[in-house]
Order: C-alpha cells, then sequence, then structure tokens
C-alpha cells in the first residue's frame, strides 16, 4: 500500500510541475502576443521626399503620410539637407503638431535649390541627402506611447523618387517632444559599424 501510495504522490507531483511549466509558456506566448498586436495596432508615419527638376532649380517636396488606418498625432517633424559633406541651412522643423490620417497626409515645399548648391549637384555630381525626424504619437488618450522615426534620404538625379540611405524606427520616451534631423546622419556610420 505504501508504494501504491507514493507512485501517486509523485505522479501528483509530476503533473502539477507539468501543469505549472505549461502555464508558464502560455503567459510568455500570451505577452509576446499581446506585444505583437500593439505593434500592429498603431499608426505608422513615413516622411519621405520627391523631387522635381525645373529650369531654373530643383523643387522639393515632403510628404507626410501615415500608412495605417489609426490616426497619427504628429508631435514634430524636423528636416535636415546637405550637398555633399556641406549643410545647407537652415533646418526645416514643424511648428505646431498635426493629425495626419491614413491617405489623408500632408505635402510641404521646401525653397528650391539653385545657384552653387544646384551646380555641385549637376556638374560636380555631390549628392544631395535629406535627413529627417518624427515624433509621433496615438491620438488616443489612454496609449502614452510615442515613436522616433529617422531616416535619410538621396537624390537621384533624373528621378522623382529618393533612394534610401536609412530608416530606424524605435519607441521612444514619452516625455520626448522634439528631435533632431542633423543627428540622423551620424546614424550613417553606426549602421556602416554594424
Amino acid at each position: 500500500m505504501k508504494t501504491s501510495e507514493r507512485a501517486i504522490s509523485v505522479l501528483a507531483l509530476i503533473v502539477s510541475i507539468s501543469s505549472g511549466v505549461f502555464s508558464y509558456m502560455q503567459s510568455r506566448t500570451s505577452a509576446a502576443q499581446l506585444r505583437l498586436t500593439e505593434q500592429q495596432l498603431r499608426p505608422h508615419v513615413s516622411y519621405v521626399p520627391t523631387f522635381f527638376r525645373t529650369k531654373t532649380g530643383l523643387n522639393v517636396d515632403m510628404y507626410l503620410q501615415n500608412q495605417s488606418p489609426l490616426p497619427a498625432h504628429v508631435l514634430y517633424a524636423d528636416l535636415a539637407a546637405w550637398v555633399g559633406d556641406d549643410f545647407l541651412s537652415p533646418n526645416f522643423h514643424s511648428i505646431a503638431p498635426d493629425i495626419v490620417h491614413q491617405e489623408k497626409g500632408g505635402i510641404s515645399s521646401l525653397p528650391p535649390i539653385k545657384g552653387n548648391a544646384l551646380s555641385r549637384i549637376d556638374q560636380a555630381g555631390e549628392p544631395l541627402t535629406l535627413a529627417t525626424c518624427v515624433i509621433y504619437a496615438s491620438t488616443s488618450k489612454s496609449d502614452s506611447r510615442r515613436w522616433r522615426l529617422q531616416a535619410m534620404h538621396e537624390y537621384v538625379p533624373g528621378s522623382s523618387l529618393p533612394r534610401r540611405l536609412l530608416i530606424q524606427e524605435e519607441e521612444a520616451p514619452p516625455s520626448q517632444a522634439k528631435c533632431s534631423a542633423r543627428d540622423v546622419r551620424a546614424l550613417m556610420g553606426e549602421e556602416g559599424k554594424r
């Protein structure tokens, strides 16, 4: 009788441990699934240049878009440009927050690139690069998450579409309200080291 009681106790212990391991694995899977769902249920913003060549210069339009059906609260957008290694002053940044709905993005036109900068692009073949940095959030008051989108694009002569050199999107601290496009250029060196 004692042997069968021990066997039942050992069997109950094995079942209990197995059940605990299964519950632990199930909770880890649920947490991962919740994180994936959070990533899918959020706005997804892009800030992309398009280029239009005219007889007098190079026009650049910036498209601020949201690819998600959930509206995006764009808190700040910053843009910096270089011809070769020379910064084209000034930076351009948003002056007020904006709400961007899917397929209802905004367009802003930069001053045309002319003169010496344009001849350096055309004749010397120096690249025109644009760095962008955007801080955005959900419009839901119950969602405190924020995201920082940093990207680097290059003008391809003869094409209206840019060549993407870098894109990096990450969650930002809930307190972050601004970012610097000039800092994005330094990420290019970090990406090359990886």
